[in-house]
């Protein structure tokens, strides 16, 4: 029987099945031969590494032999593509030749042959000087192309947001984080991004189904953001909030289970070639206006990301909320439909609405097997926590359900459609 070529170190044979390492004392010849591509391959992996880490330039000498070898250079030269191939051989030597038709092309490589006889040394011929110089930029950055947000169009500013921005109030807008002084309950609560940040993270944990966590849970939050005396004030006001019925359908937010509710739902869609202008065409309708001539913003390119406070499903039909802390005036009064829709034109609101109706159309239609906007597409509400009245239910939320023409045609926008 021939003697296999490659034959390992005086030790026990190993080698891998189904990644994991077997001894084999009896020594099976069907598994020295995996033994011995094992160890091949782990030649030709060193070869690789010296051949590819120098910095400036490698030198390979190879001798031809008629001699078996068990090298990589070996296996590699042979012309072999089966290692199995290989190793039924004695490793014959291969030629310059074959060398050359490896590597003609390559103004990386250059073979040649050393000179016989040991008395003279080689001198490789010199090597051609390189002119070394800094490519010059003479293109154009795309400035445009940018992550963009609801946020980022009505400030002027290109930072890409990162977490969701709880109530940031419009450029130039004083931010009041006193108590309000002259008013009582809710009304008497701090203002600015600290409180509503504080009302937002209440919402998110809190289960709206177990009214019993609700307090415990308010009084932790206030606490961890340095609210005093407001404890039974905001746990009145929230269960209030989860009590008043909703839409023409009447339901409330505590017959929402957690398991019809995603809270922070953040999106990422592309745009193309967004600008005030091409948004005018869309918002020239009467339940959504928005005073585009005080919206600038640089032409955008890239991708529109943002965070929807609530999506919830009740009976097949989906929902979004944005939950609101703007202070409107003393008491529930302030908080009339007609003061709200002044408000969400005054801070864009309606923009942002609009923003969030694409972002969750485009997330059913993919989510959502069979989805039709006029049957699945619940609407949007803006609950503006402060006006909040079990006796005037209609006072504090605003509610709409954009057209369906309206969504499209602004998903159209977004893509860079006429």
């Amino acid at each position: 029987m021939r003697k296999e070529p490659w034959s390992g170190a005086k030790e026990f044979l190993k080698f891998h099945e189904d990644d994991k390492l077997v001894l084999d004392l009896e020594e099976l010849p069907e598994h020295k031969k995996i033994r011995n591509r094992e160890e091949l391959a782990e030649m030709v992996r060193q070869l690789y590494v010296g051949l590819t880490r120098a910095k400036h330039r490698s030198y390979l000498i190879w001798q031809e032999s008629s001699r078996k070898s068990k090298s990589a250079l070996a296996w590699l030269f042979s012309g072999e593509t089966s290692a199995d191939a290989f190793l039924e051989k004695k490793g014959e030597s291969t030629t310059s030749s074959r060398l050359q038709a490896a590597f003609v092309g390559s103004d990386a490589i250059a073979i040649e042959d050393l000179p016989e006889g040991a008395e003279r040394v080689f001198a490789p011929a010199a090597a051609r000087r390189t002119s070394l110089a800094p490519r010059v930029f003479d293109q154009e950055i795309d400035r445009s192309w940018r992550i963009s947000s609801f946020s980022s169009l009505i400030s002027g500013r290109t930072e890409e947001p990162d977490t969701p921005d709880y109530d940031r109030l419009e450029p130039g807008l004083e931010i009041e984080e006193e108590p309000i002084l002259s008013t009582q309950g809710i009304y008497a609560f701090p203002g600015g991004m600290r409180a509503g940040t504080c009302l937002h993270l209440i919402l998110e944990e809190l289960d709206f189904a177990d009214f019993s966590q609700l307090r415990p849970l308010v009084v932790r939050k206030l606490s961890d953001f340095h609210f005093e005396n407001f404890d039974e004030v905001v746990s009145d006001t929230l269960e209030q909030m989860l009590r008043v019925p909703l839409g023409e359908e009447g339901f409330t937010l505590s017959q929402i289970s957690r398991a019809s509710r995603l809270s922070e739902l953040e999106f990422t869609f592309p745009i193309t070639a967004l600008t005030t202008t091409r948004l005018r065409k869309v918002f020239q309708v009467e339940e959504l206006p928005l005073a585009i001539d005080r919206l600038q913003f640089a032409p955008a390119n890239g991708f529109m990301k943002g965070f929807i406070d609530l999506v919830f499903e009740q009976e097949g039909r989906f929902y979004f909320v944005d939950w609101k802390s703007n202070w409107l005036g003393p008491d529930s009064g302030w908080y009339a439909r007609e003061n709200i829709a002044r408000e969400m034109a005054r801070n864009f609101y309606n923009l942002q609405l609009s923003i969030y109706a694409v972002a969750l159309h485009r997330y059913l239609q993919r989510r959502l097997r069979g989805y039709e906007y006029e049957k699945n597409f619940g609407g949007a509400f803006y609950i503006f926590l402060r006006g909040i009245d079990p006796k005037k239910p209609d006072t504090g939320i605003f509610f709409t359900r954009p057209q369906c023409t309206f969504v499209e045609q602004l998903d159209q926008i977004f893509h860079g459609n006429p």
